[in-house]
């Protein structure tokens, strides 16, 4: 494309009468001047273009961050009549966690990741019926897999309880990531987690809800692997444990 020359008073305008000839060093000023006015032009259309985009970049992050504390307040008020003294302080400091380790990261629908985590904490609480704790986990729930985060932060900021559903969330999802043969040696093994805390399945379970909420951002490959997975793998283990694990009690679980 080609720019215009901006008006500079030793220029010569293209619409004026011819005179003269102007003498050998004229010339070379007036060419000169030709010359530094498209520089100054491109600069100047150049500076200008890149200023729009940073604009646009810090919008798109402003509105980012509205919709995710807008996403984190809905989370709060489903769990209204759970919070108890302290409760909100230790949530605060989950989702700020999340927040911050998933904070370069999006999905491929191109939402930012956090929002992810704050689906997965909602359902626990609206759709199974989880407490404040199982909520703290269920935002961390891939930072351990998938950030820098490590199981002695966790440890340092909320407990052990916490920490060993943290892991046995990570533990799950690297198991889920071997070789699709092996898919009966691994439902023996998410089953084995679930001795140490059903929470652990639970939380996974409303991870995998989200997941095929959303199936629809991802390649025909991803979507049908996810979906075989949720079939042979994920939708037997509520009938595995109906007889151990009462809708009740799972209402009791913090």
């Amino acid at each position: 494309m080609r720019l215009p020359i901006s008006p500079h008073p030793l220029v010569v305008p293209p619409s004026a009468p011819a005179g003269p000839p102007l003498p050998q060093g004229a010339a070379k000023v007036r060419d000169l001047c030709k010359t530094e006015n498209r520089i100054v032009y491109v600069n100047s259309y150049l500076s200008h273009g890149n200023c729009n985009r940073h604009t646009e970049i810090q919008s798109q992050r402003r509105r980012g961050k509205k919709e995710i504390l807008r996403h984190y307040r809905g989370l709060l008020r489903v769990l209204k009549l759970k919070l108890k003294p302290g409760d909100k302080q230790l949530l605060r400091t989950a989702f700020e966690i999340a927040a911050k380790a998933h904070e370069t990261m999006r999905r491929k629908s191109g939402e930012p990741y956090i929002l992810h985590p704050i689906a997965v904490a909602k359902i626990c609480v609206e759709e199974i019926g989880l407490g404040i704790r199982s909520t703290i986990c269920a935002l961390l729930h891939d930072t351990v897999e998938d950030t820098d985060i490590s199981l002695e932060d966790i440890q340092r900021e909320f407990g052990t309880e916490v920490t060993k559903i943290v892991d046995g969330l990570t533990k799950i999802s690297t198991v889920m990531d071997a070789n699709s043969t092996q898919q009966a040696e691994n439902f023996k093994k998410i089953l084995l987690t679930l001795t140490d805390d059903p929470r652990v399945i639970l939380i996974k379970l409303g991870d995998r809800l989200h997941n095929m909420r959303t199936l629809e951002s991802m390649k025909r490959e991803k979507q049908l692997k996810i979906s075989s997975e949720t079939i042979f793998v994920y939708a037997p283990l509520p009938t595995a444990w109906a007889s151990t694990i009462s809708r009740p009690r799972w209402k009791t679980w913090p």
